[in-house]
């Protein structure tokens, strides 16, 4: 993961929120992988993985689809991101699913949360750097159902 780190570092800006602003409850720096960094070995690696994961029986994941470019972000000490959703329910097909994957020790680094509501909590010492893979679903969970797969509002 060192390589992806490596690969983002340089490239590095403040983070915005989905709509494209600069927010107070988002403090920490990042960027997306476009264009021929996809085809650098440690993202065709990481990607490797991640299509093994989604094979998984527990995973169930044949019907998701990578929708955005990889999202790397850096946390240095005193960085957050407050509680959000990745989905917005007007448009549960853009973001079904994500994966967040720590690129580095994440010992004093902020705590993980398990559920889809999720906050990257402030950094005491060191940094926390993470990875965000980002998933679509088929269109038909814009009809409604029981198995629509739409996040609450916050």
């Amino acid at each position: 993961m060192q390589g992806l780190i490596t690969l983002a570092t340089p490239l590095l800006q403040t983070s915005l929120v989905a709509s494209g602003t600069c927010v107070p409850g988002r403090t920490s720096s990042s960027m997306f992988l476009h264009g021929a960094h996809e085809q650098e070995p440690c993202v065709v690696e990481f990607d490797r993985k991640v299509h093994h994961l989604l094979q998984t029986p527990a995973m169930q994941a044949d019907n998701l689809s990578v929708t955005e470019a990889l999202q790397i972000s850096q946390y240095k000490e005193g960085q957050f991101y407050d509680a959000h959703f990745d989905n917005k329910s007007e448009e549960c097909w853009r973001r079904a699913a994500t994966l967040i994957s720590y690129l580095k020790s994440r010992r004093e680094d902020g705590s993980e949360d398990p559920a889809s509501l999720h906050a990257a909590e402030k950094v005491i010492r060191g940094q926390k750097w993470i990875c965000s893979r980002w998933f679509k679903a088929p269109s038909s969970c814009l009809a409604g159902g029981d198995d629509n797969p739409r996040a609450p509002e916050p």
